[in-house]
């Protein structure tokens, strides 16, 4: 097949402080917001994105495994610093066993693996006004 006669299109150069990221092989690009200005408010995406950026790079915030014993059989779990000790916390708070706690959520996780479950259930105590993780963290 012959070019002759067919129009090439170039892409327009960016506009000045604007960048560009080429996605993926085939060099399409998106346009990425341009940098927050010097004194405006940064949205709570922003805000949580800047979170995860830095915790990404933390090798303490990285999932570890713990031993657990349940209902007698041992198994491993592998959870964020973060989610562990609010667990601790959560038991503690409940007058139970780190072990029993997670016995009671690992009856109850249905289809969830058991890390996710326990993370869920995590975030539910945070997220609740009355719960004792939450009062605590006050």
């Amino acid at each position: 097949m012959s070019d002759v006669g067919q129009e090439r299109r170039t892409p327009a150069p960016p506009r000045e402080g604007a960048r560009r990221s080429k996605i993926g092989t085939m060099g399409v690009t998106k346009r990425l917001p341009a940098p927050p200005r010097e004194g405006a408010r940064r949205s709570p995406l922003e805000e949580a994105r800047e979170i995860v950026e830095q915790l990404a790079a933390d090798a303490s915030a990285r999932p570890a495994k713990h031993s657990v014993t349940i209902r007698g059989h041992a198994t491993s779990i592998s959870l964020e610093p973060a989610f562990w000790d609010a667990l601790k916390r959560l038991a503690a708070a409940e007058g139970v066993p780190i072990a029993r706690l997670i016995a009671e959520i690992d009856t109850a996780r249905g289809p969830l693996n058991l890390s996710s479950a326990l993370r869920l259930f995590v975030l539910f105590a945070l997220t609740r006004k009355d719960a004792p993780l939450a009062t605590a963290a006050k």
